[in-house]
C-alpha cells in the first residue's frame, strides 16, 4: 500500500520523478492496483494475467506495468519485481491544487465505477477543526498500512480493494 498525495501536501522523490508522473501514478487506479497486485504472492508480471487479474485490457494491463517499471515503483529483478516506496511526501508547496483536484477527482471517479453490492461504501459531514482532520486522516491511515501489513502475510489475501477517503473543508475558513 502507498500512501501518496491524499495528504494534501507536495512531494520530493528519490527518482526524479516528475510531477505528471506522480500525478499520473496516483490518479490512475489501474497502476496503483497494478502495484498491490505485485505484492501478492502468486504475482505474473504477463499483462494477460494482471488483465485477467483486474478485469481490464491486456493493452492497459502493460501500459501500468510499464509505466510502474519506468518511475521506479516496480523494480524487475530476474523473474521478480519489488515494489518501492518512491515517494516521500513533505514539502506542502510542491503539488498545486489543480494536481491535487485532479487526482482526486480521477481516482474517485475511477473506483467508485467500480463499486458493486458487493462493497462497503460510506461517507459523511462532520463539524471539525483542521487539527482534529489531520489526527483522523493520521489514524486512517494508520488503519490502512494496518490492513495492508497483515494482508501481506496472509496467503489468503489476494484481492485488490481500492479506498478512498476525502477529507474536504466545506466551509470557509473563519
Amino acid at each position: 500500500m502507498k500512501q501518496d498525495a491524499f495528504t494534501a501536501g507536495g512531494t520530493t522523490t528519490s527518482n526524479d520523478i516528475s510531477i505528471s508522473d506522480l500525478v499520473h501514478y496516483c490518479s490512475s487506479w489501474t497502476w496503483r492496483a497494478v502495484d498491490a497486485l505485485s505484492q501478492a504472492q502468486d504475482f505474473n508480471a504477463d499483462p494477460k494475467w494482471i488483465s485477467d487479474r483486474l478485469n481490464i485490457s491486456v493493452e492497459v494491463a502493460k501500459d501500468a506495468l510499464e509505466g510502474l517499471i519506468r518511475i521506479g515503483v516496480l523494480v524487475k529483478s530476474g523473474d521478480t519485481y519489488t515494489s518501492q516506496d518512491v515517494f516521500s511526501f513533505a514539502d506542502e508547496e510542491q503539488l498545486e491544487r489543480s494536481d491535487l483536484y485532479q487526482i482526486h477527482s480521477k481516482i474517485k471517479a475511477q473506483v467508485s465505477e467500480r463499486l458493486s453490492v458487493r462493497d462497503c461504501f460510506a461517507n459523511g459531514i462532520v463539524l471539525s477543526n483542521k487539527e482534529n482532520i489531520r489526527n483522523f486522516y493520521n489514524k486512517f491511515s494508520a488503519l490502512m498500512a494496518d490492513l495492508n501489513a497483515s494482508s501481506l502475510n496472509d496467503s489468503t489475501c489476494t484481492e485488490v480493494y481500492g479506498l478512498e477517503l476525502s477529507l474536504s473543508r466545506l466551509s470557509r475558513e473563519r
